[in-house]
């Protein structure tokens, strides 16, 4: 089963960058954009994996806003380079925009990948003045399966439990604006269960995630939104989605955890369009007026007005 499992991976993940490619590479270059690539932020020599990129606005005698993204691809697929061309479009509007490679489901399991994004925040803010970073103001960004990363990241930082449980360290500085593109925050629903192949894949995807780590039991109580979500404090969210994007239902569910808890939050649905549309493809006009207003949201948070539904 776990050849399948590895096969599926493959035939999936070689999907998804085939697609990718092909939309990128009509796509037109981002213009007055500075960028600093494949910089490392873990001190193992032997480690070519774990690197982040910088894109800033040409301007840099200007104190600009700090955007992280962390990007989405089923935790299986995607690295540091996958959201450039959305990375530079925030940069080209006045951000400071980071994106980072995280170990994928291959390498690693959640416990790994937490780990690794807990290792980059807290690299990142400590090296602030030699990478000329303000954090005094700070947007996440997260994208399908970035997004539930993202949410749980947030609800970690919040729990000594979770730390401990996930064994992290805290990061000191604080997240003003959450932008959640496409969320997919519900791990053990992946695969839907409606044939043998997607029966297999789900149980191995789910072994994969939890082994072979100790206490696989309890991380697994608390990896989806609606377990971990008691244990957050999440600022402000701005919500995505589209009618066609197939993941909807995890949409869709995530604003019902939402409204249950409370949480303050906008969302945005568009009509006829594709999962991940703002990140794979920064000219259509529809996700030029949602990372526009992203970003409108964030510059507001910033001057003191808060985000209500």
């Amino acid at each position: 089963m776990k050849k399948l499992f590895k096969f599926g991976v493959k035939v999936i993940t070689n999907k998804m960058r085939k697609h990718d490619l092909k939309v990128k590479s009509s796509l037109p270059r981002v213009e007055g954009v500075n960028k600093s690539l494949s910089l490392k932020y873990v001190k193992d020599p032997k480690d070519k994996y774990r690197k982040f990129n910088i894109y800033r606005p040409k301007d840099e005698t200007k104190v600009f806003p700090t955007i992280i993204d962390i990007h989405g691809g089923g935790w299986v697929y995607g690295d540091k380079d996958l959201n450039e061309d959305y990375a530079m479009y925030l940069a080209s509007k006045g951000y400071n925009t980071l994106t980072f490679s995280y170990r994928l489901l291959t390498m690693t399991n959640l416990k790994g990948m937490v780990q690794d994004i807990f290792t980059f925040f807290n690299y990142i803010y400590e090296n602030k003045y030699k990478f000329k970073l303000d954090f005094t103001h700070v947007m996440v960004s997260g994208d399908s399966a970035g997004a539930h990363l993202a949410l749980l990241t947030l609800a970690i930082n919040n729990s000594k439990e979770l730390m401990d449980l996930y064994e992290v360290k805290e990061f000191p500085f604080k997240v003003d604006f959450l932008v959640l593109e496409h969320p997919c925050p519900f791990i053990d629903e992946v695969f839907e269960p409606k044939n043998f192949i997607n029966k297999v894949l789900n149980k191995q995807f789910i072994h994969s995630l939890y082994d072979p780590f100790k206490k696989n039991l309890i991380l697994k109580e608390t990896s989806s939104l609606d377990k971990f979500i008691k244990y957050a404090n999440y600022p402000p969210i701005l919500v995505v989605s589209a009618t066609n994007d197939d993941l909807i239902r995890f949409y869709q569910k995530t604003l019902e955890i939402f409204n249950k808890y409370d949480i303050n939050y906008e969302t945005r649905l568009y009509e006829g369009l594709y999962h991940v549309f703002e990140i794979l493809d920064y000219t259509l006009k529809e996700s030029k007026e949602f990372n526009d207003y992203s970003l409108k949201r964030f510059e507001e948070i910033i001057n003191g007005k808060e985000i209500t539904k």
